[in-house]
C-alpha cells in the first residue's frame, strides 16, 4: 500500500525555457528578472551539442536595481553559426560556493534551407 509521502519529491529543476532560433542570427538577450539582490551573485551560461561538449557561452550582462535584479543573456551571430541545429543549453547563478542551475532546456536553430 502506498503511502501520501511517497508523493513528496524535493524539486530543485530549473525552469524549462525552449529556445528557437533562425541560423545567422544574434541572440540579442534573453532578460531574466529576479526578485532579489544579485549583488552577491555570479552567472555563467553555456551551449552543449548532444555529446555534452560546449559549443558556445553566453554573454551575460547582470544589472542591480534596488531590491531587484537582472540578467540579460545574449549570443552573437558567429556564436550562433556554431551552434548544431538540435543542442542544449543551461543558465546558472553562483552564490558563495552553491551553484544552480536555474533556467535550461533545447536550443533548436533553424536552417532556412531545411
Amino acid at each position: 500500500m502506498s503511502s501520501p509521502l511517497d508523493q513528496i519529491v524535493y524539486n530543485q529543476v530549473g525552469a524549462l525555457l525552449p529556445i528557437k532560433m533562425m541560423t545567422g542570427d544574434d541572440l540579442l538577450g534573453i532578460t531574466v528578472a529576479l526578485p532579489f539582490d544579485i549583488t552577491a551573485y555570479t552567472f555563467d551560461g553555456d551551449v552543449f551539442d548532444d555529446f555534452g561538449n560546449s559549443v558556445a557561452q553566453f554573454t551575460i550582462t547582470p544589472t542591480q536595481l534596488t531590491p531587484t535584479g537582472i540578467v540579460v543573456f545574449s549570443l552573437t551571430d558567429s556564436q550562433c553559426a556554431l551552434i548544431p541545429s538540435v543542442a542544449y543549453y543551461r543558465m546558472r547563478w553562483t552564490v558563495g560556493t552553491d551553484t544552480r542551475t536555474f533556467i535550461y532546456g533545447p536550443f533548436q536553430v533553424i536552417k532556412p534551407w531545411q
